[in-house]
């Protein structure tokens, strides 16, 4: 299956179904409240969580890479070193996902070419989804909304789908949406919480570690098409206490090694002018 075209035609049904559930409101406050949400959420980005290891190495070959990817081209190059490898690539791809395994190969079967896709969240602000990794990517507007040809959104994490040993499709396929309307997909989701909820909390509560439309992209994604990087205060601390750990000579080797990795990528974002925010 195209994933890409099953949400190209559930699109249309994700506006409608809001559109209903929006006529339902009858108080004029109410519906100003969700008039001033809809036009925050039609500011989105989609969003990647990196570890700083794997930002750095972005920014080394100018790409980024799924697991898929990453493991067969580490098992070329350890191929080219030793000839002799102890397991394969697919289990190194398996030790990797761990528990995450099955309902991943399981999704993958599903789908035309999953093994390029990339994921990531619909974000309008705020850290994303820092479980993956404390600093967070922007993906540039033009990219979110006109050069990505093969981009899709998801109600849920992808392998929310996986039930009793399957991909329940038929959930998936009415979870779907394009970019032209994932908006609204994120509006039905949050529907009954958006009257209460105060606005300045809700970039948080639609994207953050337990909760978040999922965006699946299938275009290349490299490393000019960032648009700026996040970084909460409580990492930047991390990073200012080893910096003076560094100076006063008590900075053990590891702390040394990460520092000069911070230092690649503070000063890449720097030269690239690629906005860095500490929220």
């Amino acid at each position: 299956m195209n994933l890409f075209n099953l949400a190209k035609q559930n699109s249309p049904k994700i506006k409608k179904d809001y559109i209903q559930h929006k006529s339902s409101l009858k108080d004029e406050v109410q519906k100003e409240k969700f008039n001033e949400i809809e036009d925050i959420l039609s500011n989105w980005r989609v969003s990647l969580n990196l570890t700083l290891e794997i930002l750095s190495k972005i920014i080394q070959q100018g790409e980024y890479k799924n697991i898929f990817i990453v493991k067969k081209e580490e098992f070329e190059k350890l191929l080219n070193i030793d000839g002799c490898i102890r397991i394969s690539n697919e289990d190194a791809v398996k030790r990797h996902l761990k528990n995450y395994l099955y309902p991943r190969v399981c999704f993958n079967q599903e789908f035309d070419r999953s093994e390029n896709f990339k994921y990531g969240a619909f974000n309008i602000g705020g850290l994303g989804i820092d479980k993956f990794g404390e600093f967070c990517l922007i993906i540039k507007e033009e990219f979110c909304f006109k050069h990505y040809s093969r981009i899709a959104f998801l109600k849920e994490d992808s392998l929310n789908y996986f039930e009793m040993g399957k991909i329940n499709i038929n959930k998936l396929t009415n979870d779907l949406s394009n970019r032209d309307n994932v908006p609204y997909l994120t509006m039905l989701k949050h529907f009954d919480l958006f009257d209460s909820v105060d606005i300045d909390l809700i970039p948080n509560m639609i994207c953050n570690n337990d909760d978040y439309v999922e965006g699946i992209i299938e275009d290349i994604i490299l490393i000019d098409h960032i648009q700026s990087v996040r970084l909460s205060k409580l990492n930047f601390n991390y990073f200012k206490d080893i910096l003076y750990k560094a100076y006063i000579s008590e900075a053990n080797d590891f702390e040394r090694m990460k520092l000069r990795i911070y230092d690649i990528v503070f000063q890449y974002l720097k030269e690239q002018n690629i906005v860095f925010d500490i929220i």
